[in-house]
Parts: C-alpha cells; structure tokens; sequence
C-alpha cells in the first residue's frame, strides 16, 4: 500500500518521521528479537533485561510499559498481579518500565498496588529511553517474551487474555 504514494510524498520530512515509526513498530512485532537494555530500578541498581531472561527458570517475561498517572495501565495492574502471582513459580517473569516523570509517583504506585516484580525508569516521561527504543507513543503498552530465544511471541495482551496466554504456554 505505501508503493502507491508518489516518490515526492516519500522525501518529506513527514513521510520520513512515519516511515522511522513504522520500521519500529515492525522491529518490535511478534516473531522479532527483543531488544536488549539497562536501567535503574527502584532500589538504584541498574537491571538488564538479558539479565532477567536469563534468570534460572524463567521461561516467559512481560516487558510492560504503564505509569503511575495512566489510568489505563493502573485498571491493568489486578491482572498482572493475578497473572503474576499464578504463574511467577512455572517460569513468568514481568519487567516493568515506567513512563513516570515522579520518581516518588513511580515508588509510591509500586508500593500502594503492591507490584512485587522488576520495575526500572529513568524517569523521563515520553522521553524514557526504553520507550523510545520500543516507540511506544501510548500506555499500556507491552511485549511477552520467550525467555530461551528472546523472541517476541505477543504484544499487548490485556485483561484476561494475558493469563489466558500464559496459562497456555505453560500448561
């Protein structure tokens, strides 16, 4: 379909910044290899996400980007936690980015909605370096993960069908 536009659509700026997105977004579907980094979590230690799929017995992580001021991403938070406290021993991890521009926010939604997995941030709002590797420009966003070949298997699983998924591949 974007054949079809003239090839002086395809040379303005407009149509550059749109294609950077779109080869983004295609870089993070299902079926492509995670992308790798480093941040701080809540306690000030810097966390890798090869790390945590690596960590012994982890067979599926949910990298999961929300904030403290989304609404969205807090009405998702009673799913995580059922999805995590189910299944965290059968191998699922959830790694937690926060586009939290309040670093106290952040600390106190971890603490209030009693959020016992990894969580990292720079605590940079929009401009969270994770979220722009991922090109995350809405929240809740996220992506499971393979542990052994750090593939993208799904995105955005919300609600129930994120224990569905999950209850399925670890049955």
């Amino acid at each position: 379909m974007l054949d079809a536009f003239k090839p002086e659509i395809r040379q303005t700026d407009l149509w550059k910044q749109l294609d950077e997105r779109n080869q983004k977004r295609l870089a993070t579907s299902a079926g492509k290899q995670y992308m790798e980094f480093s941040q701080t979590d809540q306690f000030g230690n810097v966390i890798s996400s090869k790390d945590v799929l690596a960590t012994p017995g982890t067979k599926y992580v949910l990298l999961d980007f929300w904030a403290s001021w989304c609404g969205p991403c807090m009405r998702e938070v009673p799913f995580l936690k059922e999805t995590y406290s189910k299944y965290f021993d059968k191998g699922f991890q959830i790694l937690g980015v926060s586009l939290d521009r309040s670093k106290d926010a952040w600390l106190n939604a971890i603490k209030v909605n009693d959020m016992n997995w990894v969580h990292v941030s720079d605590v940079k709002y929009w401009d969270n370096e994770v979220a722009k590797q991922y090109s995350i420009n809405s929240i809740p966003a996220n992506f499971l993960i393979e542990a052994s070949t750090g593939k993208i298997i799904a995105t955005n699983l919300r609600g129930n069908d994120l224990e569905k998924k999950i209850a399925e591949l670890l049955k």
